[in-house]
């Protein structure tokens, strides 16, 4: 298992933070990566399944759930090759004086004996490493300049 973490400091409160982050209708508005997206299923407020596609085709599905205090935990459904397993979280920390830190952290594993764990840290470093920090970059900005989306 490999895990990749990354964070943004967000100068916006926690609580403003969390109210656009816990509604996932408003990641459309913050990333690109999210611009194809659709909600298949919806148990209550804390359990959720999405649909994201690329050129109008299916291309990956997430479980996303416990939207506790501070952290969304999500689970992507159906990794694709190399992929054996692939989760994570959204964590969201008071810094104090109206910043938040938003963290996000992606544990994967290849399941090849040999080139298993090389192969995890060069994905991890130069592919869901470079992805997460663009969208979170993505996600500070659009956090950021809310009040200019709503």
């Amino acid at each position: 298992m490999h895990t990749v973490k990354v964070e943004e400091i967000i100068n916006k409160p926690i609580n403003e933070v969390c109210d656009i982050l816990y509604d996932v209708d408003n990641w459309k508005k913050l990333s690109k990566n999210f611009l194809e997206m659709n909600v298949l299923l919806r148990e209550g407020d804390r359990h959720l399944t999405l649909q994201t596609t690329k050129h109008g085709r299916e291309f990956k599905q997430y479980t996303l759930r416990n939207f506790k205090k501070n952290k969304i935990e999500f689970v992507h459904i159906t990794p694709e090759f190399p992929l054996k397993q692939h989760y994570g979280e959204w964590l969201v920390e008071e810094m104090g004086k109206g910043k938040t830190k938003l963290i996000l952290i992606h544990i994967f594993e290849i399941p090849f004996v040999l080139i298993g764990k090389y192969l995890e840290k060069v994905i991890g470093k130069y592919f869901f490493m470079k992805n997460m920090e663009r969208l979170l970059k993505d996600f500070k900005k659009g956090i950021e300049n809310w009040h200019e989306k709503e």
